[in-house]
């Protein structure tokens, strides 16, 4: 049976966190030029701090969306960092491997085109940004809020490995001891479960 390296056991982590609770999208860089962003949002320091490290440095910042909450740390990488990462986690991605495909989809037709040409020819610079924008814009349908990835595709063996199933929990997941009813008594054991809108 094939063993996964090191290396390998990483990426599925990531690519399970990024299912969990991270975002990948297309966004605008300059006027009609976008690139890609791989986006993780968590509250622990540490886990930020595991992805700066790991991946390499991204930019970070600190938000509050309720006083109720503890504040948000996201944490982002763009453009080709962000797309090198996309190309290494890809294989075990679940919920945003379309998004994924797409990014790459994106990166191929821009390296096939070259930017001298496209200034000096309005209707291939036409036709590149319409593509652009069609990707971007089935991007931004993927990733809205409450719709998740309805893709029927069955996980498979590769997919749920363990680092993947504990990048997914660290992410969108609670352990825990909870009470259940024993006779007369209470009694507690361990619980693990996960959120998705998948």
């Amino acid at each position: 049976s094939y063993a996964a390296t090191p290396q390998e056991e990483i990426y599925q982590y990531i690519a399970g966190f990024i299912d969990g609770d991270g975002t990948i999208t297309l966004e605008k860089r300059r006027k009609d030029e976008f690139s890609a962003s791989v986006i993780i949002y968590n509250c622990n320091k540490k886990i930020i701090k595991y992805f700066d490290t790991t991946i390499g440095k991204g930019s970070i910042r600190t938000r509050l969306l309720d006083n109720k909450w503890k504040k948000i740390i996201e944490w982002k990488i763009k453009d080709i960092k962000a797309f090198n990462l996309i190309k290494k986690i890809i294989p075990y991605l679940q919920l945003k491997k379309k998004q994924a495909e797409l990014i790459i989809e994106f990166y191929k037709i821009r390296r096939s085109t070259n930017v001298a040409k496209r200034i000096w020819n309005s209707e291939l610079n036409f036709e590149i940004k319409t593509r652009f924008l069609s990707i971007k814009n089935k991007i931004l349908a993927l990733n809205k809020r409450g719709t998740g990835n309805k893709s029927k595709t069955a996980l498979t063996d590769k997919i749920l490995t363990l680092p993947y199933v504990a990048g997914f929990v660290d992410a969108e997941g609670y352990i825990g001891i909870v009470k259940f009813p024993l006779g007369k008594r209470v009694g507690f054991r361990p619980k693990i479960s996960i959120t998705s809108t998948n």
